[in-house]
């Protein structure tokens, strides 16, 4: 079995020997587009991590039996195409679910905390220097109380979300399949809400500054989430996500109003099965809307001489 990894140098110092005990292996550090069909040339098992294997690339290596992703991520990969074919696609499902995590925690806790900046003011000597051993020229808060909005709820962001709840926030999620509702313990919410609630967000969070500032008669004039731009696919899945969200609230309200329409009129003809003389009232009611219009002609006929003429009997 001809065994080959595209591009061994993304995984590091990682030992390849127990891939060598497969079968006849070899490894290229890096590979370029245009080399990757070349090298895959009698390959049975290809592993790559950056490496796109595309359809042409598929159709140009007719022995290819297996392709291992060095990754969770497999958008690398021509996966229908490879179904197609019948050659076999795997990846390295839950590998990085700690590791990511806890990078996206440092990273939330710098943004936070601004430890880099009062590292910096320390590691001067203004803090040992100074009169009154404080460093007011940045604000920290805290994440105890906040929303903590998660896009895609697989492994990774099930382990974010248990952290974030252990920080105090309040977790919700976006499902990026549409699908996903298995994290019952948190509220799932549209991409739209999830991003652009900042208005929202401001007027609260300027109502409870105001709330603990206006006794010491302190007056926060200005509250602001700043802006945040978004790559361009996330604009597209937005905008996408946004007019099926659209046309999806549009068709209930429609559906609820002919649901109650054909309820109110369904009720109508009851009463006017019980009481004839509602009928007649609004056959009258009918006469005036249609004479407001001012370019009708009227013939009004009585419903006892409806029904004396042909086909209008029971």
């Amino acid at each position: 079995m001809n065994i080959v990894f595209l591009d061994c140098s993304t995984v590091g110092s990682t030992s390849l020997k127990p891939l060598e005990a497969q079968g006849n292996f070899s490894c290229y550090q890096y590979t370029q587009p245009e080399e990757t069909v070349q090298r895959l040339q009698g390959i049975d098992v290809a592993i790559v991590n950056k490496t796109k294997i595309t359809k042409e690339v598929i159709d140009a290596c007719p022995q290819l039996k297996l392709i291992c992703v060095a990754a969770t991520g497999m958008n690398n990969i021509d996966l229908e195409y490879a179904a197609q074919k019948n050659i076999t696609v795997k990846n390295v499902a839950d590998y990085s679910t700690n590791s990511v995590a806890q990078v996206t925690f440092a990273l939330v806790l710098e943004l936070i905390n601004k430890t880099a900046c009062f590292d910096t003011y320390v590691k001067s000597g203004s803090y040992s220097s100074g009169t009154i051993f404080s460093y007011l020229g940045e604000e920290f808060s805290e994440l105890s109380g906040k929303r903590y909005g998660i896009i895609g709820m697989g492994n990774i962001g099930k382990k974010v979300a248990a952290i974030a709840t252990t920080f105090g926030c309040e977790v919700v999620y976006y499902s990026t399949t549409g699908k996903n509702n298995s994290a019952h313990e948190y509220k799932r919410v549209e991409l739209d809400e999830l991003l652009a609630n900042r208005e929202k967000i401001n007027l609260e969070l300027q109502t409870t500054i105001d709330h603990q500032t206006d006794p010491w008669g302190v007056k926060v004039s200005s509250v602001e989430v700043k802006h945040i731009d978004l790559p361009q696919e996330m604009q597209r899945a937005m905008a996408r996500q946004a007019e099926a969200e659209r046309d999806r609230r549009a068709k209930v309200i429609n559906a609820d109003g002919e649901y109650e329409a054909a309820t109110k009129l369904s009720e109508a003809s009851e009463i006017m099965n019980r009481n004839p003389v509602t009928l007649q009232l609004r056959y009258l009611q009918t006469l005036v809307d249609i004479s407001s219009k001012g370019s009708s002609t009227i013939i009004p006929l009585t419903l006892d001489l409806l029904g004396a003429l042909p086909g209008m009997k029971k």
